[in-house]
């Protein structure tokens, strides 16, 4: 409530004409304070993202605890056990370019995640956190045959990380923008198969080997760094444009390409 002047204002006890104070009602916008939820794979319709049949859709909301959802922008992805159906499913939704974060975990005795690019979808854009993969029991690995960008804000890492014992394959090109792309390979082995750009460095941590077997159609300019563990060339790309084939060491120096 704000106070206000307001000339001529006749008032019991005041002489027409004299000033008094009136309460006068100020309106305020409201803040669009829109949560971005966890959206989580149920496949219980069939293997596409973008379905919506009578209001049955593919996902479940885990923030509101709601189902039949269709992520949106800024949303946190997740791909686990309790999925019905469809471990290999496709990207369909042409108005999701880009997310928070994902996360595939599996433990039990579920089929192999493949997740897949299709229709009009060209690339899909991490502005957050970046991509785990956790997965040990029965499942032999997981694909992810999205093409990324990755625009983290918030600041100039970001990652892809592989805290489970089965391997990951990313079979799509990787965008770094001005971003370092930080791989950790604590548990299980990674495969970037598609070619690097942009101008950020790819970072390797873990004990595990990273597999660049895309190097001869690497553009990213910045030096590629390893702390830990092996990091291997599978194509004649020798320069540090092309991917140059390095095994870590607590230094960072590379090895010769094998």
């Amino acid at each position: 409530m704000a106070l206000s002047r307001k000339r001529g204002t006749k008032a019991i006890g005041k002489a027409p004409g004299r000033g008094v104070w009136v309460a006068c009602p100020r309106l305020v916008g409201l803040e669009d304070r829109t949560v971005p939820a966890t959206a989580k794979w149920v496949g219980d319709v069939d293997a596409l993202w973008a379905t919506n049949t009578a209001g049955n859709t593919n996902w479940f909301n885990v923030t509101a605890g709601t189902d039949n959802y269709i992520p949106v922008n800024g949303d946190d992805l997740l791909f686990d056990d309790t999925a019905v159906g469809n471990f290999t499913n496709t990207d369909d939704l042409a108005a999701l370019t880009s997310i928070a974060s994902a996360l595939v975990v599996q433990t039990g005795a579920k089929p192999d995640y493949d997740i897949m690019a299709g229709g009009t979808v060209t690339k899909l854009t991490v502005t957050g956190g970046g991509i785990t993969i956790n997965v040990s029991g029965t499942p032999a690995g997981t694909k992810w045959e999205i093409p990324l960008a990755f625009n983290n804000t918030a600041a100039t890492d970001v990652g892809i990380a592989i805290t489970g014992s089965k391997p990951a394959t990313f079979t799509k090109s990787i965008d770094l923008g001005s971003n370092n792309l930080v791989v950790n390979t604590g548990s299980g082995d990674l495969t970037l198969a598609g070619a690097l750009t942009g101008s950020g460095k790819l970072i390797k941590n873990g004990t595990k080997t990273l597999f660049l077997t895309g190097a001869s159609s690497n553009t990213y300019t910045g030096r590629p760094t390893s702390t830990t563990g092996r990091s291997r060339s599978r194509s004649p790309g020798r320069s540090r444009s092309t991917g140059t084939s390095w095994s870590g060491t607590a230094s960072g120096r590379r090895s010769r390409p094998s």
